[in-house]
């Protein structure tokens, strides 16, 4: 910690800027999973931001930083690929992106148009494949094996 901190005073001073070093902004968090919840959930409590993201996979951690946000009143956006985490976020946050709509999200909020044509290519191929299975279906309801034949050349 002492080492880390002298470092940023040092990136402060080589910046001319000696005078905005706070070493009240050095802060340790745990490597240690619920270390680490707990000092953020602590930095909540302690700062009352008026905005949390919480974006990534989480694990047990995420109910603990939800509520956490939830208790300071503050507006809550949540986007996991983990279904196992969705309802705490659901449950806890205002606003919660669910499996693919977090990808989506990045690529629209980003507009990089390689990271959107993707998520648009997986778009029209989801539509694409339902469309054929909705075929095979109503061919296979009416005795047709036109779309087995098919499949197998």
């Amino acid at each position: 910690m002492t080492v880390n901190e002298e470092i940023i005073r040092q990136a402060y001073l080589e910046a001319g800027r000696p005078d905005a070093f706070n070493p009240d902004d050095v802060r340790f968090m745990s490597d240690w999973q619920f270390g680490y919840t707990m000092g953020v959930a602590g930095m909540i409590a302690r700062e009352k931001p008026a905005a949390n993201f919480l974006v990534g996979y989480f694990y047990a951690e995420s109910l603990i930083l939800a509520e956490a946000g939830a208790l300071v009143g503050a507006i809550q956006v949540a986007a996991t690929s983990s279904t196992a985490q969705l309802p705490f976020f659901v449950a806890s946050c205002d606003y919660t992106m669910i499996g693919e709509e977090f990808y989506a999200g990045a690529a629209a909020l980003s507009k990089e148009p390689v990271i959107y044509g993707s998520v648009v290519a997986q778009d029209v191929t989801r539509v694409a494949l339902v469309i054929l299975i909705i075929i095979g279906a109503v061919f296979n309801t009416i005795g047709s094996s036109l779309i087995v034949d098919m499949i197998k050349y």
